[in-house]
């Protein structure tokens, strides 16, 4: 509770503990993985990406413009790191203050609500523990971009709408006309018509010349197919725990290695710690609590996104034309300048983003009369990040490469 103890029966806050071990065969990426569904009260979103990860908030929305996630506290320190960077299967507990009385404790920094993070330590035994895992994520809700019959509905029922005064069937198929309404009608709406009935019907809808020439060819592009596929997630860790004498240790190496559900999503993360406490007698002991993270978020996927942006999979026509006959992708797939290919990037760009990250804690306890104990302890964290990226003139509509480098270094 806080930074100290109470019994379970004088306890009248909202404090609700979590035994890591319980979850230990629940594939997590991230701590919040971990706790999604277990908490009462506790919500969480999960992330669709392959780094995992989402959101946290114990207490609801509580603010109209300040934050609202929960204070972390990892080992008995406050911890401003990312998440991520921590392993869920060095976790030994979580502990989840969800009440005001945690305000009373880490003041007003715990108005949001608490989570204390207590990783493992060494047991009387050496234990050497090894977890491989492996599976596979799939999309749940299946929402797609139009297909090739779809689209042309789409395009017909926007031209109705744009266009409510034309004729009746003016921007049907000529080969499916409604009721009533005879070829020699449908030609006659227009003085100037196509020779071609197809034609005619294609320049109706405003169908571009890459989207005419696919169509009179028979030629599609499924883009959902191109930039959705089944998510692989893999991680292998292993740990040695132990107590000789007073000095008890606890060291673990994690590797994680996702594939998301969009083409090019990719996460690599490797993850170590090292906690080791000595007791040199009854009433004074020290430790150290370190962890290192080193986190690759270089890949670059596909766009798949149902906001309007440019190269999300649902502005596009499956009478574009993704690759040319070179095998070199095509930037505007069907001559529309706003919606440009939502592989261009995975194709093309060049990047590499790797998050490095060191948290250490040097503590000592010191055991006082009357049952005070009292913990003085010095916590640092080092940033190392290195994002560097290229974009060449292929996958820009101004023809000019672009590049970037930026190194970040933060201490605290």
């Amino acid at each position: 509770m806080g930074y100290g103890t109470a019994k379970r029966s004088d306890l009248t806050g909202a404090v609700t503990r979590l035994d890591a071990a319980k979850y230990e065969s629940q594939s997590a990426t991230n701590v919040v993985e971990l706790l999604n569904g277990t908490v009462a009260g506790f919500n969480s979103t999960q992330g669709a990406t392959a780094a995992g990860g989402g959101s946290l908030e114990i207490r609801g929305a509580n603010s109209l413009t300040a934050t609202t996630t929960p204070l972390i506290v990892l080992d008995g320190v406050i911890y401003r790191g990312a998440l991520s960077d921590i392993n869920p299967n060095d976790l030994a507990s979580v502990d989840v203050l969800k009440d005001a009385s945690s305000v009373a404790v880490y003041g007003a920094q715990g108005a949001n609500g608490v989570v204390i993070l207590t990783t493992k330590k060494g047991t009387d035994k050496i234990k050497v523990n090894l977890a491989l895992e492996t599976g596979v994520s799939t999309i749940a809700n299946h929402i797609r971009p139009f297909d090739a019959e779809g689209y042309l509905d789409f395009r017909r029922d926007h031209s109705v709408l744009v266009d409510p005064g034309a004729g009746e069937g003016f921007y049907d198929n000529p080969n499916d006309l409604p009721a009533g309404v005879t070829l020699d009608q449908w030609r006659g709406y227009n003085n100037n018509s196509n020779a071609d009935d197809t034609l005619e019907w294609l320049n109706r809808l405003n169908f571009f010349d890459t989207e005419i020439e696919n169509f009179v060819n028979g030629r599609t592009t499924n883009w959902y197919d191109k930039v959705t596929q089944s998510g692989i997630r893999q991680s292998a860790d292993i740990n040695v725990s132990g107590k000789k004498d007073k000095t008890s240790f606890f060291l673990s190496f994690g590797y994680t290695d996702n594939k998301g559900v969009i083409v090019g999503d990719e996460f690599r993360a490797y993850r170590t710690r090292v906690n080791i406490e000595t007791e040199i007698n009854d009433w004074f002991s020290f430790g150290v609590n370190t962890q290192f993270s080193s986190q690759d978020f270089s890949a670059v996927p596909a766009g798949f996104d149902f906001l309007n942006r440019s190269r999300s999979v649902f502005r596009q026509s499956p009478y574009g034309t993704d690759i040319d006959e070179n095998g070199d992708f095509v930037l505007i797939p069907h001559d529309y300048q706003p919606a440009q290919n939502p592989l261009a990037n995975h194709y093309a760009k060049q990047e590499e983003d790797i998050r490095n990250a060191l948290f250490g804690v040097l503590y000592a306890n010191i055991k006082l009369p009357y049952g005070f104990n009292l913990r003085v302890s010095y916590q640092n964290r080092f940033d190392f990040d290195r994002n560097y990226q290229f974009f060449p003139s292929s996958t820009r509509t101004q023809g000019v490469g672009l590049g970037s480098r930026a190194d970040f270094h933060q201490h605290e």
